[in-house]
This record gives structure tokens, C-alpha cells and sequence, in this order.
């Protein structure tokens, strides 16, 4: 069952009191034989402190977790967890996996190896290495005592992805992630494939196909930044690479990326590369010219 901690007298009132069900940290304890069953509309990252489960998914394959391995339920899969002796855990409840650092984007930390797991991919659970396990049970005292602030629930959910990063390759990651990401996959192709031609967010969301408050909500989750920042970046590595094929006409990339000329094309290339698309192109440009910006 889920334990449910007592609040601190001095969090009395507080707004910022475990108050996203989306990113969460849970407690749960089950006797030797008991079960429940798990899964809704966010993902549950499950972390099996003590004792060993009998997991069965959805499409009634069961699989035995031991001690110290963790594994997920995604959005709208329905497992039944079963002790087979007396069991602690801490569920991890989130929309998306976090992007906390700027080489751990979606792409390098899955896509890369979609292909090799789509055809061959079954339920997995890993180890809970030494590091990631003891930041686990430092969360199962804080969720113990009751010590949920937003504030530390943020930073605990950083923590772990970054362990995450450093200490699982990314096939495992994969593996783990999956179901997660196969289902969201539709989202990344739409808005990596329409960046290119966008000038604002208000565009890159209308080009994706989504309502600019719904992209905003998805966005800064799945991507690990702010959709402003995240499309300049992006746009810039695809132009700069596009201008340093001289085999590419500029008339071909004002086109490709959607400017109305080459003087729009050379504006944006002097704002946030310092210099002419001319320039850029004929590696004329200092390193101190050649800095990015993200002025509006």
C-alpha cells in the first residue's frame, strides 16, 4: 500500500507542498503475497528497496524483480505487482523523463538506438547501481519524514536522471525507456522535423501541429529546454552545416529554412552568428564573432 507521510507542521499552508501529482516521489510498502495494481496517465519509475516482486504486465507476461532493480510503467499500461515476500519501494511519478543536461537530449540518449530495441524489445528492469541507489534511499527518508517540497522533489528528479546519464549505457537507458518514448515519438519527428522553417515558437508549434499552450507544457519536459533557446540552437547547427556545403546554393537554404530572401537569411545570420551568411560560409569569422546569441 501506499504510505501516505504526515506533512511538517512548518509546510502547513505551503503552495509549493508535494503539489504536482505529475512529479512526485511515493512510498510504498507491500506484505509477503499482497498486490496492487499500478498504472494510469503519468509514468511510474519503480524502485524495489527490499524484498522481491512478481510483476505482471498487461499482456499477461510475468517477470520476477529482485531486490535493488528498478523498473517503469508507462502512461496507460496496467501492471499488478505481487510480493513474494515483504517488499519497499519508491515510485517515481513524472510525465516525461527530465533532460538535465545539454548532451542528454531525446536524441542522443534514445534514438539512437530506437531501431535495435523496436523489434526485439521485452519488459526489462536494471540494477539499481550504488550511486543511483544511495540517492534512492536518500529520497525514502526525505518521503519518510514527510519532507516533500516541490523545490527538493525537482531537484531529487535531476539527481537521479543524471545518474541515469552517468552510470547506464545508452542501450540500457533505451531498453528501460521505450515504452515511454516509442509512444511519444510522434511528438519529437513533428517538432525536430518542422524547426528548420520556424521563426518563433508560435510557429514551430503551428508547423508541429499543436496549440501553443499545449506545446509549451510538453515542451520544456521532453526537450530540456526552453522551445526559444532550444530552436535557435537547433536551427543554427542545421543552417551553419547547410553553409558549409558550397555544393548548396544560399538561394536553396533561404528557401529550405523558410527566410522570405537572402537579406533575411543574412540578418539572422549576423544576430546570432556574426556575420553574413557569405561569411559564415567562407569561414572568414574569428572565434569571438562566431559566438551564438539568443537576443530576440
Amino acid at each position: 500500500m501506499k504510505i501516505s507521510p504526515k506533512r511538517p507542521a512548518h509546510c502547513e499552508g505551503c503552495p509549493s507542498y508535494n503539489s504536482n501529482p505529475s512529479m512526485s516521489f511515493s512510498h510504498l510498502q507491500l506484505r509477503e503475497k499482497e498486490a496492487v495494481d499500478i498504472g494510469d496517465t503519468i509514468i511510474h519509475i519503480l524502485y524495489l528497496l527490499k524484498g522481491r516482486l512478481l510483476v505482471t504486465t498487461d499482456s499477461l507476461e510475468t517477470y520476477v524483480i529482485p531486490e535493488n532493480h528498478f523498473f517503469l510503467v508507462s502512461q496507460h499500461q496496467k501492471f499488478t505487482l505481487a510480493a513474494l515476500d515483504d517488499a519497499e519501494l519508491i515510485s517515481q511519478d513524472i510525465i516525461y523523463p527530465f533532460n538535465v543536461c545539454e548532451q542528454t537530449y531525446f536524441d542522443q540518449t534514445y534514438a539512437e538506438c530506437l531501431g535495435q530495441i523496436r523489434d526485439s524489445y521485452r519488459f526489462t528492469s536494471l540494477e539499481i547501481r550504488k550511486p543511483l541507489l544511495d540517492c534512492i534511499w536518500s529520497i525514502e527518508f526525505a518521503v519518510q519524514d514527510g519532507m516533500l517540497c516541490d523545490h527538493l522533489i525537482f531537484v531529487k528528479m535531476q539527481e537521479v536522471f543524471l545518474y541515469y546519464k552517468h552510470y547506464y549505457t545508452t542501450l540500457e537507458l533505451g531498453g528501460l525507456l521505450f515504452p515511454v518514448f516509442d509512444r511519444q515519438m510522434e511528438f519529437y519527428i513533428k517538432v525536430t522535423g518542422a524547426v528548420s522553417r520556424a521563426h518563433s515558437v508560435k510557429q514551430l508549434a503551428e508547423l508541429a501541429g499543436y496549440s501553443l499552450p499545449n506545446f509549451k507544457v510538453h515542451f520544456k519536459v521532453f526537450f530540456g529546454d526552453t522551445p526559444y533557446k532550444w530552436m535557435i540552437k537547433r536551427k543554427l547547427k542545421l543552417l551553419r552545416k547547410a553553409l558549409m556545403d558550397d555544393h548548396i546554393p544560399l538561394k536553396i537554404i533561404v528557401d529550405d529554412f523558410g527566410f522570405s530572401d537572402q537579406s533575411h537569411l543574412n540578418n539572422f545570420c549576423k544576430r546570432h552568428m556574426g556575420g553574413t551568411a557569405s561569411q559564415v560560409r567562407k569561414g572568414i569569422l574569428n572565434p569571438q564573432e562566431l559566438s551564438y546569441s539568443y537576443k530576440k
